[in-house]
């Protein structure tokens, strides 16, 4: 009898830890892809970052040339005027 129940608690540790194990693995698979997915989020919001970046140079680089080329019309319009 005394031999079932030193195998039987035995058994029940055995038991107990290979659960703790597997939920220790299921846990730390959930932070990995955690993980994972916040720096996936991070780059993705980086590339945006960057993106919004170069419209904005893209947008002041057209307002520059825009306000150039307004800047010369007015210019040779003047010119014109005074040559008169």
């Amino acid at each position: 009898m005394r031999e079932q129940e030193r195998r039987k608690l035995i058994r029940g540790e055995l038991d107990k830890q290979l659960r703790e194990k597997k939920e220790r693995a299921s846990r730390e698979l959930d932070e990995r892809r955690a993980y994972e997915s916040l720096q996936t989020e991070h780059v993705m919001l980086l590339g945006q970052r960057e993106q919004e970046k170069a419209n904005q140079h893209r947008e002041k680089i057209t307002q520059e040339k825009e306000s150039r080329d307004r800047q010369l019309n007015d210019e040779k319009k003047r010119r014109r005027r005074d040559d008169k």
